[in-house]
């Protein structure tokens, strides 16, 4: 799968999660959920993104190649704060926001390479 397949699973995936948040504010199925159930399902939503993230190695390389990923998180996170506590803004930005800023930590925490470095026991602690 190239990168062109990706953003368009990627987006078609996206503006049918967003339709289905819509369909249900409209319905007000929102207002009939208690918090822990609202929770629940914004908790699963936002493990599946990571996941997804995580796992597919095609969705990895797409998401890294977006430039400003911390800047988006920041953003969306910042909009978040104001739409609390507006479910439908919850469901679809905090996924957004959680996997942008995986991918931003991800990419600036530098990776051990060598053994001794991995190894707990390859430096003794100073006493």
């Amino acid at each position: 799968m190239d990168t062109g397949d990706i953003r368009i699973t990627i987006g078609t995936t996206a503006a049918l999660w967003g339709a289905t948040i819509v369909g249900a504010e409209a319905s007000g199925l929102f207002e009939k959920f208690d918090f822990e159930e609202t929770a629940a399902l914004a908790g699963f939503v936002t493990a599946f993104a990571v996941a997804t993230y995580f796992l597919d190695p095609s969705v990895k390389t797409w998401i890294e190649s977006i430039r400003h990923r911390i800047a988006i998180a920041i953003v969306i996170d910042a909009a978040l704060a104001l739409a609390w506590p507006y479910v439908p803004a919850l469901l679809l930005g905090l996924p957004i926001a959680a996997v942008m800023t995986m991918a931003a930590v991800r990419r600036e925490t530098p990776a051990i390479k060598s053994a001794a470095g991995k190894s707990p026991g390859a430096h003794p602690a100073a006493t």
